[in-house]
């Protein structure tokens, strides 16, 4: 049946973005975090629990709150974004920088930001100390 294909296919994509390397993270119109997942709890250092219904304004470096509000304001208007470069503030205090790449979707007539970040990590360096 439809239905139970549509179920499928719903297991299967919930599968992939559970396996995922990189955060992957939802939010609403008014940027409360709805989905994110394991790759995403271990990029915050923290749980879903903590996370879900949480602002994901609350969790971005103060430094890039400018950054972050500019990023909003073309996500209202429609706008997709990236890769960009943010710092992330952990609940236990850490900043972690990540690129970050944002894009606005709708799933069942609910318009959403799916992120998806990735920890920056420095280039590795030679035996001469260069890149």
């Amino acid at each position: 049946t439809t239905a139970a294909a549509l179920a499928r296919e719903r297991e299967e994509l919930n599968a992939t973005l559970q396996a995922i390397g990189d955060a992957v993270i939802a939010t609403d119109r008014a940027g409360r975090v709805v989905y994110l997942n394991p790759a995403a709890e271990a990029l915050f250092a923290t749980d879903a629990a903590r996370l879900i219904g949480s602002s994901l304004s609350a969790f971005i470096a103060p430094a890039d709150q400018l950054v972050w509000r500019e990023l909003e304001s073309r996500l209202d208007a429609g706008e997709d974004s990236g890769p960009i470069e943010l710092t992330v503030a952990r609940p236990n205090g850490d900043f972690v920088p990540v690129e970050v790449t944002i894009a606005s979707h709708s799933i069942s007539g609910k318009r959403l930001a799916i992120f998806i970040a990735r920890e920056r990590v420095k280039p590795a360096l030679d035996f001469a100390g260069r890149p």
